[in-house]
């Protein structure tokens, strides 16, 4: 069985037939080239998108590495501001440790002139981190009767500052008023500030 269009086709003469054919391949032809056109501009455009979000997406990097050093700096000043509160939360409490030791001094100096004890030296020993207070030693040189060194020692441990006595070396100076030369060692504690 043969088709219309088939028994047409034959009846036309072999110049149509190439004329139609060749009419077939240009409506063909240009029906490819718009279409690969037409897809050649969508690929076109999305490459640029795609090109426009590779530029976004460095940015995007450019502005979280700029951000990720920003917290890190304020991390970093954070933590100076931290060192800085502490050495100067330190610095407070030595001189106030400081301030505080001048003062036991100054109690000791003026009840060994009340006790009538004369004080050789004084030297303050290196202060002992004990965690929740310092441990501070004294050694005292001093020179006075027996009496008013028993006097002078039973006063010192009364003092607001707490003050213990551990070791008392004495050595007998005259005979006939019982005067010593004493070295006596000491202990206080303050609390940290």
């Amino acid at each position: 069985m043969k088709l219309p269009g088939q028994l047409q086709w034959r009846k036309l003469a072999p110049r149509e037939q190439i004329i139609i054919f060749l009419a077939a391949f240009v409506i063909l032809g240009a029906a490819g080239v718009y279409l690969h056109d037409k897809l050649r501009a969508k690929l076109l455009a999305l490459d640029s998108q795609l090109s426009d979000l590779k530029n976004e997406t460095q940015g995007l990097k450019a502005e979280l590495l700029l951000r990720q050093k920003e917290v890190d700096r304020a991390g970093a000043k954070q933590v100076a501001a931290k060192v800085r509160a502490s050495l100067a939360a330190q610095t407070q409490a030595q001189l106030s440790q400081g301030g505080r030791l001048s003062s036991l001094i100054d109690e000791l100096m003026r009840l060994a002139k009340e006790d009538d004890i004369q004080v050789i030296s004084i030297k303050p020993g290196q202060p002992q981190d004990q965690g929740g207070y310092m441990e501070l030693s004294i050694t005292m040189d001093v020179q006075a009767r027996f009496r008013n060194l028993g006097e002078y020692l039973h006063q010192m441990q009364h003092l607001q500052q707490v003050v213990l006595v551990g070791h008392v070396r004495a050595e007998l100076l005259t005979v006939e008023q019982a005067t010593l030369r004493v070295q006596v060692e000491t202990v206080s504690f303050m609390g940290k500030v």
